[in-house]
């Protein structure tokens, strides 16, 4: 019983760490809304040739960047915090080699989805002949879309790769189990 009160107590604070990550990268990304608008833009306007919606007077698409910046940006800290809270990773050196190793693979499946998947998509759908009947809105969608998927399937596998290698700790009232 003490085991199950000990993991709800776990649980219960890294859904409220992750809700809190989440609400500081989309302020963070709020604020650097239009530098990030931007290159979302320019992503659309080489594999289309049509600027996406208009930045100007529209909250909607700013919004949208931002949130899923924020997403992307946090995802790193969050999937290391649930590993840590689920699994008691036993070093700290382990937790901060574990980030880095996030972080790096969300930087590699950003890459990907941005330079390669985007355009992809995009040539595959054949939106690139209908540029001119098109708005930018659901090309914006595609691409933060991909971009963040990518991202997040390449942590998950991650994850995996690092319970794997590390598995989980022994210690605070966690079982070791075979993988």
């Amino acid at each position: 019983m003490k085991q199950t009160v000990t993991l709800l107590s776990r649980v219960l604070a890294a859904t409220g760490l992750t809700f809190v990550t989440h609400f500081v990268m989309f302020v963070v990304c709020w604020i650097f809304r239009d530098p990030l608008f931007r290159l979302m833009d320019r992503a659309i306007y080489e594999a289309v040739g049509a600027e996406s919606a208009s930045a100007a007077g529209a909250a909607g698409p700013l919004l949208s960047v931002a949130f899923f910046a924020a997403l992307l940006l946090s995802s790193p800290f969050v999937i290391a915090l649930w590993s840590f809270i689920l699994f008691g990773w036993p070093a700290r050196r382990d937790q901060i080699r574990l980030i880095l190793f996030f972080m790096a693979l969300a930087g590699c499946g950003v890459a990907i989805g941005y330079f390669i998947a985007f355009p992809l998509a995009v040539g595959l759908t054949g939106w690139a002949e209908a540029r001119g009947l098109l708005s930018g809105e659901p090309l914006l969608d595609l691409l933060l879309r991909t971009v963040v998927g990518l991202a997040i399937v390449f942590q998950v596998l991650a994850a995996t790769l690092a319970l794997r290698i590390w598995g989980p700790s022994e210690g605070a009232g966690h079982q070791r189990i075979g993988l």
